[in-house]
């Protein structure tokens, strides 16, 4: 018997064909960049010798060099936007105030030489103040500086007076009498003395010469009658010593003090390194 084929029943679900594989797109793209990136590469590297062997050919060629140099393989997408532009704002002037005057620099001042002291050359002692001025002003217009000095001195006087006190009628008298008979006496004078007065000759730095004075009106006895004392007294006065220097050496203040010696004013010129 001969078999026959019968056709298989239908499920009654519709199946759809299978799909067809195609090529996608992007390949496509992918290598035609490729191809483009190697055909420039050639050009690139081959146009220096296609422009010597056909230099017809060197219009189209450079053309075709600017026109890969333009090409951009990624087309735009990674393409950076340019700065922004900062505009500069507007300067403002600003008036500063005036620098101040500069201070005057200080003398500089000398220094010693090692191993040596300053030295400085003592033209005069004063009492009074012209005395001072004018030993400044001397030592000062020899464009020399100058240093001054003050000293508090304590001296111990005689002072030649009357052991007795009296009143002023007979103390005047008195005065009259040794005006008349001690010559070489100095001028008597009256001080007070709890209520009355004595006679005073005055006051000696020199013990020796008040004593000398003391037996002098003595041996004037019986014209002048009259005992005198002498009696200590402590004086203190205010002595300024003016100052030549300072000199960095001992030579160079006696140098100095050769050259002023016979100053009008100069009184001395001692070199001292203690003033």
């Amino acid at each position: 018997m001969v078999d026959k084929k019968f056709p298989k029943k239908s499920t009654g679900v519709l199946q759809a064909p299978p799909a067809k594989k195609s090529k996608g797109k992007k390949g496509c793209l992918f290598w035609l960049v490729l191809l483009v990136l190697i055909a420039g590469g050639l050009f690139a590297f081959q146009k220096e010798r296609l422009k010597t062997w056909a230099p017809a050919l060197v219009p189209s060629i450079e053309r075709m060099d600017a026109l890969l140099k333009s090409f951009d393989p990624t087309f735009g997408l990674f393409k950076s936007e340019p700065p922004p532009v900062i505009e500069a704002l507007p300067m403002i002037e600003i008036e500063l105030p005036p620098a101040p005057e500069p201070k005057p620099t200080p003398k500089p001042k000398l220094l010693p030489i090692v191993g040596e002291k300053l030295n400085y050359i003592r033209v005069g002692g004063c009492m009074d103040k012209e005395c001072r001025v004018q030993l400044l002003r001397e030592i000062e217009s020899l464009n020399l500086p100058t240093l001054v000095k003050r000293y508090r001195r304590q001296t111990l006087y005689w002072e030649l007076v009357s052991k007795t006190a009296m009143n002023r009628s007979n103390a005047e008298n008195r005065l009259v009498e040794i005006e008349r008979h001690a010559l070489s006496a100095p001028p008597p004078t009256l001080t007070k003395h709890r209520g009355e007065y004595r006679i005073s000759l005055g006051e000696y730095p020199d013990k020796t010469s008040a004593v000398q004075m003391r037996s002098y009106l003595a041996q004037l006895y019986p014209d002048v009658d009259l005992p005198f004392d002498l009696v200590p007294r402590q004086r203190h006065f205010d002595m300024v010593y003016i100052y030549a220097g300072p000199f960095t050496s001992r030579f160079n203040a006696e140098s100095v003090a050769e050259l002023i010696r016979d100053k009008r004013f100069v009184q001395e010129t001692f070199v001292t390194a203690d003033p």
